[in-house]
């Protein structure tokens, strides 16, 4: 995660954070020095063009198809829809591996890239968890790196895939048979 955070807001006190790899993720009309009750996050959400270790995997078609379609999302905590968190404001493509770097992606793209998200969090919904949010970007902290993100998305079409590995190497299987 990369946070930004403005001012403090009662004994929440949240340091300023890099946003710099993937700040175009946050839309320019969000003032963040006047809404001192959110912070604004970018992360890297999905790797594009593999598989995650629940054996799930989209390819770029897919990836340029639901991209957008996380905007006006919830965030929530461990994926219980009542821990509402924050929502989702943008989305966009990074390179995977790097510095999240933000990238254009082609269409007939093959190697593996991520899908980011840009969101902003509710700093007095849940103090705890906004607070534990700026601490893991810490570098010389304790709790660095603690906060991961993950994604849920429904569907009623898939392709099964054979082998391992990236999805480009792998035997599709899309005959509903």
């Amino acid at each position: 995660f990369n946070v930004f955070a403005s001012t403090e807001l009662n004994d929440l006190q949240i340091s300023k954070a890099s946003l710099e790899p993937l700040k175009e993720m946050i839309p320019d009309d969000i003032d963040l020095e006047k809404n001192i009750d959110i912070m604004a996050v970018a992360f890297n959400a999905a790797v594009v063009n593999r598989f995650n270790k629940n054996g799930d995997g989209i390819n770029t078609a897919s990836a340029k198809a639901i991209k957008d379609l996380f905007i006006h999302k919830p965030c929530n905590i461990e994926h219980q829809k009542e821990s509402i968190v924050g929502h989702v404001i943008s989305a966009g493509f990074s390179e995977y591996q790097s510095d999240n770097q933000f990238i254009e992606v082609a269409d007939d793209a093959r190697e593996p890239f991520n899908i980011c998200l840009g969101a902003v969090v509710y700093k007095t919904v849940v103090p705890e968890f906004a607070e534990a949010l700026a601490e893991s970007t810490d570098e010389e902290g304790e709790n660095f790196q603690s906060i991961s993100a993950s994604w849920e998305i429904g569907f009623n079409k898939y392709s099964l895939a054979l082998g391992s590995g990236d999805i480009d190497s792998m035997q599709i299987i899309s005959d509903e048979t």
